[in-house]
């Protein structure tokens, strides 16, 4: 029974960890579409 809520634990760290970086790689995404669309503004 101990070992079941250890395991609860290391899961919810696991899901905070997925969350951390896929918010950076959404960020990163996000930032380079804008700048794609200075340039694309720039030329116009």
């Amino acid at each position: 029974m101990r070992a079941r809520c250890l395991r609860r634990g290391d899961n919810s760290l696991r899901v905070r960890i997925m969350f951390k970086t896929s918010n950076v790689f959404g960020n990163g995404a996000v930032e380079q579409l804008n700048t794609l669309w200075q340039i694309a503004d720039m030329t116009a």
